[in-house]
């Protein structure tokens, strides 16, 4: 399915905006829409970093109360992977950190529902985050999977 306006990637470039602005610790530098480098960032131990990606969308009208100009809008799933390094602070999990920063990441994105009118992102919603193993970087990294869902203005109708 084509994206001739270039939809998704201005959506995946606001949604890392606001995943950078959820904690300090997250800038450009390690918010990346691919994940050409993950295994750079976790070699130089250049943690944390996150991948943001937007599958494509089934572009299905949503109908819903929520919404004031029902069947104007896509519902767009997202996928975040969070790398970090393992906490090393005694009788903590190892992953405290990773999960403090996905916890952050939720709470900034859940914050930001129904504000985001005017990049298109009309709702944030069905967020929710597990955790995943690193394959071959043993125990000194973790990773966090957070996905979720934007109610996107549909630019065609």
């Amino acid at each position: 399915m084509a994206d001739p306006e270039g939809r998704t990637e201005a959506i995946k470039k606001r949604l890392m905006v606001l995943i950078q602005n959820a904690n300090n610790a997250l800038d450009s530098t390690n918010v990346a829409g691919d994940q050409d480098k993950v295994k750079s960032h976790i070699v130089a131990n250049e943690l944390p970093y996150i991948t943001v990606k937007l599958p494509l969308s089934s572009d299905m009208n949503v109908y819903g109360r929520r919404t004031p100009n029902a069947g104007r809008y896509i519902v767009q799933p997202f996928t975040l992977h969070l790398f970090h390094s393992a906490c090393t602070d005694s009788g903590e999990s190892r992953n405290r950190w990773a999960h403090q920063i996905a916890d952050d990441i939720m709470d900034y994105l859940d914050s930001r529902r129904g504000l985001e009118g005017a990049n298109k992102i009309c709702d944030i919603y069905a967020l929710r985050a597990r955790e995943a193993k690193v394959r071959g970087a043993g125990t000194r990294t973790v990773r966090y999977i957070i996905e979720g869902e934007l109610m996107v203005l549909r630019e065609d109708v």
